[in-house]
């Protein structure tokens, strides 16, 4: 069994000292249907493995590492955490983990080969930053704020 991420990217048009109210933005990406299985690229950004689940040190740390969720998420995250929370009531505190948020702009800023993210192989994320990044190009959400909202399921 693999070690599956689950999430949203989300965005908000508004100024950044107010994008913590839950209705500054959207959910555009549900990434539990979108990043099959933890590759590479998920563990260096948020430690999303096997190997860091049980217990192994990788020789970095990742980029965005057990920073927990989002404090006001949108709809969707709420939704999410809702899910983690009952699918930790069936199976214990062991089931979920590893729940963060990032800014896209910190992937960008660290560079994305250095991530892996350029590599075929990993194309799924390399797809959803490819997107997300368009979408920062166009005029009117220059200003925005992009991030992930995501953990992992063991």
């Amino acid at each position: 069994m693999g070690v599956d991420p689950h999430g949203w990217v989300e965005m908000s048009r508004w100024v950044e000292s107010e994008r913590s109210d839950e209705r500054a933005g959207a959910s555009l990406l549900n990434l539990t249907g979108l990043i099959e299985q933890t590759v590479s690229v998920s563990e260096t950004l948020f430690g999303f493995s096997k190997r860091v689940r049980s217990g192994t040190q990788p020789d970095f740390t990742p980029l965005a590492h057990q920073r927990g969720w989002s404090p006001k998420p949108l709809a969707e995250g709420r939704t999410e955490m809702n899910a983690v929370a009952a699918m930790e009531t069936q199976f214990g505190k062991d089931a979920f983990g590893g729940a963060t948020d990032i800014d896209i702009r910190e992937i960008l800023t660290a560079g994305l080969s250095a991530f892996g993210i350029g590599d075929p192989a990993e194309f799924n994320w390399h797809a959803v930053v490819e997107a997300v990044d368009r979408l920062r190009k166009h005029d009117r959400l220059q200003d925005a704020g992009f991030g992930t909202v995501c953990g992992a399921n063991w």
